[in-house]
């Protein structure tokens, strides 16, 4: 019974579309703070290009740390 349902649930990943801009937002974000459950992990993994993660988690880090700096600056000049 466990190996129908481990069929059929790659069957879904097999057929499922890559993440959209959205999705992977979603992803880069849940990650930051940590709040994604195993199987949406493992979900995202599977239907995830690696190198779309990685530019999109790369532009976030420059924008959050961009975003420090530029607070950062602010309030020192006060």
């Amino acid at each position: 019974m466990d190996e129908v349902n481990d069929q059929a649930e790659n069957n879904d990943c097999d057929s499922k579309q890559p993440l959209s801009i959205r999705e992977l937002a979603i992803v880069i974000l849940s990650g930051h703070l940590g709040v994604r459950k195993r199987k949406q992990r493992v979900n995202d993994f599977d239907r995830a290009n690696g190198l779309h993660v990685f530019l999109a988690a790369a532009l976030y880090f420059a924008l959050i740390v961009t975003g420090l700096i530029v607070l950062v600056s602010y309030i020192a000049s006060q």
